[in-house]
């Protein structure tokens, strides 16, 4: 996918707000006190990286720093402020593997 195939997936996203309704039926079981990226920040990172081609999680330590994915997942603050823009290859393993019951979402929940 090329940089304007980001800013369309971007752009749909808001329009039709999947990742949002993604989040909404997921439960988080993590610390707030630890979390620094929400959980629709790591779905959109990880969906913006498989569209992009990236479907390694390893990927995800070089690609957490390209600014136009930092942008579209909306996470140029981050780095302005110092901190890690997106998350990286275990922060997103622990979100894909970590808990089994974040992995209950079909797509006819998404529908409602």
């Amino acid at each position: 996918m090329s940089d304007a195939g980001m800013v369309l997936l971007g752009a749909t996203d808001r329009t039709i707000w999947l990742i949002g309704r993604i989040v909404a039926r997921f439960t988080n079981h993590r610390s707030a006190e630890h979390v620094e990226h929400d959980l629709r920040t790591l779905l959109l990172q990880r969906v913006v990286g498989v569209a992009l081609g990236y479907g390694c999680l390893f990927d995800h330590d070089q690609l957490r720093h390209d600014p136009l994915v930092t942008v579209l997942v909306g996470q140029l603050c981050a780095t302005v402020c110092g901190r890690a823009p997106l998350a990286g290859k275990s922060t997103l393993n622990q979100l894909e593997l970590g808990r089994p019951d974040l992995h209950t979402v079909s797509p006819d929940q998404l529908r409602s």
